[in-house]
């Protein structure tokens, strides 16, 4: 579905609505359990922020190069991210 989308619109385009679909289930997530405003005091705001540029910035890039890449590639990349991060992780940690 990625790949037909990013064939007909920009990855700025395709980036924003992957984004904002994705918004609607974090935020139901995020008022189950406890409150909102203890979520908030003992949230480490410049981390997220790190990782939520890092996360639009590799979504960006993945579906900018979508319409250049073989699907199948494009597919092997993606379930090959878990394998990275695991190796990465200590390094980074």
């Amino acid at each position: 579905l990625g790949k037909s989308v990013a064939l007909q619109y920009p990855a700025n385009e395709v980036t924003f609505f992957r984004m904002l679909f994705g918004l609607v289930p974090a935020i139901a997530v995020c008022l189950r359990g406890r409150p909102l405003t203890d979520r908030l005091r003992s949230m480490d705001v410049r981390g997220q922020l790190v990782r939520s540029l890092t996360l639009l910035g590799a979504s960006a890039c993945f579906f900018a190069a979508l319409p250049y890449a073989p699907l199948s590639e494009a597919v092997a990349i993606v379930y090959s991210e878990t394998l990275l991060v695991i190796v990465l992780a200590p390094m980074l940690l």
